[in-house]
């Protein structure tokens, strides 16, 4: 694949890129000589230094100034880098100071200082820097915009930290952030599905140079990935598929508000950037599509939001014609189904500055969106505006401290109800570069007028497509078209509030079904659920599957866990009921469909669980009515009076049950999904993992042929005689997780991660004693 335009899009998608002049090294005062070694280094460095690449130029800088001190041109140089890794920006003061102290008449220096101040929350001292520098008419005049620029987002930072939005933002977390790189997330309105760009070990290729060639000093390129909400529990995030993650960068841009469509940003060889649309077919991701000429020029186009009613598409270009750098364009969907010709969305949604990442809400006339431009504090920050019932959009509002910050701050997306939103950035204790966070907004002047309308459709109890049509209930205009998903027969539509609809649920071979939806009287969120069951002639309803049960706070069965939300799903992570227990612990789950596994997660949120508890489960399955042995809850099997008894792990605390360790096995998924969830990412000096593929007593009987593409196969005999087949010496988990799956994708069902310490094979307990939990 061609990467043009880019080094790599993380960095586009993170750092402001203020251009850097040469500062060549008669500047300084002092004589630098270099020897071969030094010169060697110092040649790599400036060459990702010039070429914007200021993370792989960072680490160069810094070995540099660690070998060599006392040279300032390095310390200058890695203060500069620094100013581009988000967690760390303290440093590119401590570095920059430093440096202004011996050349106090750098005009560079200075104003490199002052960007160092900024983004550091010392505004005043940002001002005296860019104060000082007016005087100084070289560099003043080379640099007039984007000194006076700076000055007014220190004035701006000023007056809205004194005026702080009430809100709290929180690191997501794992499984979802890793010591990769997570960002731009997209959602689906009901916040059930979350999408995202990913960097890391887990990605397609491994690491690469910028032209996609293999390069263990090189980069990790974009892969997307997917994760569900189970409960209010994320699962462990999942490559989103071939058919879209390719060697290359693959970047999640926009989800629709029903999770069917899935927008991606590729670098082509025709232009820039353009934008790709996936369809999600059953449990499938389908190849993405370019989009047609009046979204895709030959310059860049990176951005996207699709309205819930899938009629308007906002995107994002640096075509010639704009107001200013990046702009953002609006076009309508033509009868015919294809975009039509885009136009700017103009004053006073663009400005003179860039302008990206919008994100139409869900109520479909609250538009967010990311701009340099207005009282920016610093960089990107996140606007709102609203379309008002004279036809135009409301002058945009800056969400504010702590939301926007003197960095970048971009790709805002909301749920339905308003209540929370999520972005990505990075922040000091993030778990990697950059993470996605969670903004809880708790009581808002407003709440969106907007009706989410759900449910599930289904023929003769099995999942099944329908075409989904809403009207307008007075004027019968339709107001859009939809779909349920085939696998799962799930639906989602958000309805502007203050109308009536009427919608019609058409599934082939049966009569359509006609429901209608009053809201005529609704200025706030609404959640509505709908559920189409139909049958054939002759169907006989299946076996109903019941679950009774009673919680425990532990293995203590004197104190029931009461008041507490359980939600149980299937073994397809569908969730199929959500109750709460009573006052003695007890619960129920009834009128379940039968299936094999179920899955039971608790809600860690409710004011009755605390911290470092490990809630238990005793129960009974019963398939109408009648016990039924073997059904898997939670890798628990019933017996043939249908009892099954479990433990249940927090994902927030540390699964430090030395016992359960010392017994563990890989047919124990609830505990090692815990491993994996908790300490994928974790690395630690002398752990390594592998992937067992296989073991036998004559290792003649197996043939490795197929699995050539995992990686070299390593043999072991032990002193049992049995001879073991193995793959990988993995730094993390995650890594070694990674290629069992493949290996799984490959018929090895019984694949399995071992674990290594200073070059002998342990079990988990013995790896947890030798601190691989505490490096966490």
């Amino acid at each position: 694949m061609i990467i043009r335009n880019i080094f790599y899009f993380c960095c586009l998608l993170c750092c402001t890129l203020f251009p850097v002049s040469g500062w060549s090294q008669k500047t300084f005062s002092q004589k630098e000589t270099f020897n071969k070694t030094e010169d060697t280094l110092f040649d790599e460095a400036e060459y990702y230094f010039n070429e914007k690449n200021y993370l792989h130029a960072l680490e160069l800088f810094k070995n540099l100034y660690e070998r060599y001190p006392g040279k300032n041109l390095y310390a200058y140089r890695l203060g500069i880098c620094y100013l581009y890794k988000n967690d760390e920006v303290n440093k590119a003061m401590e570095l920059l100071e430093e440096v202004f102290k011996l050349e106090p008449k750098s005009g560079e220096a200075e104003y490199y200082l002052a960007r160092a101040y900024h983004l550091n929350y010392k505004f005043d001292d940002a001002i005296t820097r860019i104060d000082a520098l007016k005087k100084n008419k070289k560099i003043f005049n080379s640099r007039k915009t984007e000194i006076m620029r700076l000055r007014e987002m220190c004035l701006n930072a000023k007056q809205l930290i004194e005026k702080a939005t009430e809100v709290t933002i929180k690191n997501i977390g794992e499984p979802l952030n890793s010591g990769g790189s997570e960002y731009v997330p997209v959602i689906t309105s009901d916040e059930s599905v979350i999408i995202f760009t990913y960097k890391g070990a887990r990605g397609t290729g491994g690491k690469m140079d910028k032209y996609g060639n293999p390069d263990p000093n090189g980069d990790y390129f974009e892969d997307i990935f997917i994760s569900y909400k189970l409960g209010d529990k994320w699962l462990l995030p999942e490559s989103i598929g071939e058919n879209i993650n390719s060697p290359g960068h693959d970047a999640a841009i926009a989800l629709s508000a029903d999770g069917q469509k899935l927008f991606v940003y590729k670098d082509t060889e025709e232009s820039s950037g353009d934008i790709f649309m996936s369809y999600l077919e059953g449990d499938i991701w389908g190849y993405p599509i370019a989009l047609n000429e009046n979204i895709n020029s030959k310059h860049w186009e990176g951005s996207a939001s699709l309205s819930p009613d899938e009629k308007t598409l906002y995107f994002v270009s640096n075509r010639p014609g704009g107001l200013g750098g990046r702009d953002i364009y609006i076009s309508k969907r033509q009868e015919d189904g294809t975009w039509g010709k885009s136009e700017s969305a103009g004053v006073p949604i663009n400005t003179i500055y860039n302008d990206d990442g919008p994100f139409i809400h869900p109520d479909g006339k609250t538009l967010y969106y990311s701009s340099e431009g207005y009282n920016s504090i610093g960089g990107y920050d996140i606007f709102k505006t609203v379309w008002q019932s004279d036809g135009k959009w409301s002058q945009p509002e800056n969400l504010g401290f702590p939301i926007n910050t003197p960095d970048d701050d971009k790709y805002y997306v909301e749920a339905a109800n308003g209540q929370r939103a999520y972005y990505s950035t990075g922040k000091v204790g993030g778990l990697g570069f950059m993470d996605i966070y969670v903004i809880h907004w708790g009581i808002k002047e407003k709440v969106p007028a907007v009706a989410l309308i759900k449910g599930i459709v289904t023929v003769d109890e099995q999942p099944a497509k329908s075409s989904i049509v809403v009207h307008d209930l007075m004027t019968t205009e339709i107001q859009g078209t939809y779909n349920s998903n085939s696998a799962t027969g799930k639906y989602l539509v958000n309805l502007p509030a203050g109308k009536n609809y009427k919608i019609n649920y058409s599934v082939e071979g049966f009569e359509t079904q006609v429901k209608d939806v009053i809201l005529a009287d609704k200025d706030t969120f609404t959640e509505i659920t709908i559920d189409i069951r139909l049958f054939t002639p002759g169907y006989v309803p299946g076996p109903k599957t019941k679950v009774d049960g009673k919680l425990y706070y532990s293995d203590d069965t004197s104190r029931a866990g009461k008041n507490l939300t359980l939600t149980i799903a299937g073994q397809d992570n569908i969730q199929m009921g959500k109750t709460v227990t009573n006052d003695l612990g007890r619960f129920t789950f009834a009128q379940l469909p039968a299936v094999q596994k179920y899955f039971i997660t608790i809600d860690e949120t409710d004011p009755d669980f605390q911290a470092k508890q490990f809630p238990a489960i005793e129960g009974i399955i019963t398939v109408n009515d009648t016990p039924r042995a073997g059904i898997n809850v939670n890798s628990a099997i019933t017996d043939e009076k249908g009892f099954f008894k479990l433990k249940l792990f927090s994902y927030d605390t540390l699964p430090m049950d030395f016992n359960k360790l010392e017994s563990m096995n890989f047919n124990d998924p609830a505990l090692y999904q815990e491993l994996v969830k908790k300490f994928g990412s974790v690395s630690a000096p002398g752990l390594f993992f592998q992937v067992q593929v296989a073991a036998y007593y004559d290792p003649s009987k197996f043939n490795p042929s197929h699995l050539k593409e995992v990686g070299e196969l390593k043999v072991q005999k032990l002193n049992d005689g049995i001879t073991r087949f193995a793959v990988g010496d993995y730094k993390t988990l995650n890594e070694a997780e990674m290629t069992r799956q493949r290996l799984v994708t490959k018929g090895i069902n019984d694949a399995f991660v071992t674990v290594y310490y200073n070059g002998e094979r342990k079990i988990w307990a013995e790896v947890v004693r030798n601190n691989f939990y505490q490096n966490k």
